[in-house]
């Protein structure tokens, strides 16, 4: 796990998987499996909220999700080993309606130079600051797919 610093990532697209496609990409080995082992292969820069690791392990702890632990500690571990973990916002830049957790996480996002939020929510699809908020799958069709 990298910490950031006010160098790196000027050359490459900074990048953040929200927690929904985190959890789905461990649920199943399906399309958002593949698009977390493409991303760790990519140009990319993955970054971290902190926010988006507070809420992992809050939802992974559910009793529900206990037989699957060893998925997700796999997944995420090999995630946090090429990612950069970003601190909480400074200032509430953006006001998201309804989810104080999207609205922690956009505001990190734009505030540390994050280019592509990939979200499982179409509510918070949109730019924000030169930050784009983007659905899994049109992600995937623009940037690995090819």
């Amino acid at each position: 796990m990298k910490s950031i610093s006010s160098d790196q990532g000027k050359s490459r697209k900074r990048v953040v998987v929200d927690t929904s496609v985190l959890i789905s990409a461990t649920l199943t080995d399906g399309p958002y499996r593949r698009l977390i082992r493409e991303l760790i292969n990519s140009d990319f820069e993955i970054c971290i909220p902190q926010e988006v690791i507070i809420e992992y392990q809050r939802i992974v702890s559910e009793p529900k999700f206990k037989k699957y632990e060893p998925l997700f500690t796999e997944i995420f571990t090999e995630l946090k080993k090429s990612s950069i973990i970003l601190p909480p916002a400074k200032n509430k830049k953006y006001l998201i309606e309804g989810s104080k957790e999207d609205e922690g996480i956009i505001n990190c996002c734009a505030e540390n130079g994050v280019h592509y939020l990939i979200s499982y929510d179409i509510k918070t699809v949109g730019k924000y600051n030169g930050l784009e908020v983007i659905v899994a799958n049109e992600f995937y069709a623009r940037f690995i797919s090819n």
